[in-house]
């Protein structure tokens, strides 16, 4: 059956992010006349090499960024009503037989609901993390006003982690599916490559967020120096704390493509979040994009998260990394010796590492995604 789908969205490819990153994956893989897109700008708006060939439209205030950005953030109902226009425009222009609403952003997500409800279109609606639970200001006012609305009315509701989606199940008395972050498996490695740097390296790439991972990202560099053993930290992140600004860290920022060799030349690659944090929500729930680039790597895994959050059960569970679920540095400072010690330990994490990027294959999920929006079109 072919059919076309109204993509509504804040981040869109090229830009850099985990939402962007989620859907250049999953959308990839459709024809270019199967998909259009109405989308925002990300915060930075910095740009990949990830182009994807679909009609798009960017909402602007006024053509500026920064006035978009800040429209967005303190005012998002007035933000809507521009967004609301571009989405009527598209779908005049380019009669999509329905929608797919991706949220994490309230006026986007608010604003799509209202227009497909206008225009009579079925929608599929995918959170790739929670949304009134994450929100604060306007955002959260929008949150209380839609979120259960724009849930209720969509054909079918997608969340990223089985954890969330049983969360918004029993929130909201409707089912939720689960479509996980997915990866390109021709990325994957084939084989296990065993290197040591003759100075250690652990990696981390991503921002540091008080709420979301600073408390773990700071308790590795004191777990280092309990080890007693010369480390070389590479972090690759927008972000220097203050607490982090004297500590002997090289701070870089890499294309994707020198990220990725980066990451397979190091030793350990750290992927924490926080115990220490105002959004224990978001931590139970969540799931670091970088976790993908990481499986594909073919370097061992450090993961530092709470024992309840999603993360730690999923390596729990698929034994993808060495694996620290407790605050406490000495536990911290024996995994990394352990990781530069053991052989064994590495090259097991490293496999069960690919078995799990297998699983991921962008293109098994996309096949789910479409049936999907092409059962919300049909009525099945």
């Amino acid at each position: 059956m072919s059919f076309k789908t109204l993509l509504v969205t804040k981040s869109f490819p090229p830009v850099v992010g985990g939402t962007a990153y989620l859907l250049y994956e999953l959308t990839r893989h459709f024809k270019t006349e199967e998909l259009c897109v109405v989308h925002g700008i990300n915060d930075p708006p910095i740009e990949s090499d990830q182009i994807l060939p679909f009609k798009r439209k960017q909402v602007l205030f006024f053509g500026s960024g920064i006035n978009t950005l800040r429209l967005n953030r303190y005012f998002p109902k007035l933000y809507m009503v521009l967004i609301r226009l571009e989405i009527r425009k598209a779908i005049r222009r380019e009669n999509p037989d329905c929608l797919y609403i991706h949220y994490p952003n309230g006026a986007f997500s608010s604003a799509a609901y209202l227009e497909a409800k206008r225009a009579k279109l079925p929608y599929v609606f995918y959170q790739d993390i929670l949304w009134e639970e994450r929100e604060s200001g306007a955002e959260l006012d929008l949150a209380r006003e839609y979120e259960a609305a724009v849930i209720q009315d969509a054909k079918t509701c997608v969340a990223i982690t089985e954890f969330a989606a049983e969360h918004q199940s029993k929130k909201h008395g409707k089912e939720f599916i689960t479509i996980p972050h997915t990866l390109d498996a021709d990325e994957v490695p084939t084989s296990i490559d065993e290197r040591m740097n003759d100075v250690p390296v652990i990696h981390f790439a991503g921002g540091i967020y008080p709420q979301m991972n600073q408390d773990s990202v700071e308790r590795l560099i004191e777990a280092v120096k309990k080890t007693g053993r010369k480390v070389e930290f590479e972090f690759c992140s927008p972000d220097v704390p203050a607490s982090l600004a004297n500590e002997p860290i090289n701070w870089k920022y890499l294309s994707k493509s020198d990220l990725l060799n980066a990451q397979r030349s190091a030793d350990i690659l750290f992927l924490p979040q926080a115990f220490s944090s105002k959004s224990g929500q978001m931590i139970t729930h969540n799931f670091p994009t970088k976790t993908m680039e990481y499986l594909c790597s073919g370097t061992p895994i450090l993961v530092h998260s709470p024992s309840n959050s999603y993360l730690s059960d999923l390596c729990r569970n698929e034994g993808f990394g060495v694996l620290v679920e407790e605050p406490d540095v000495d536990q911290l400072a024996s995994a990394i010796i352990k990781l530069l010690d053991s052989e064994e330990l590495r090259r097991t994490s490293v496999e069960r590492a690919i078995a799990l990027a297998h699983k991921r294959d962008s293109r098994h999920w996309y096949k789910v995604l479409h049936k999907l929006l092409s059962d919300a079109v049909t009525g099945n």
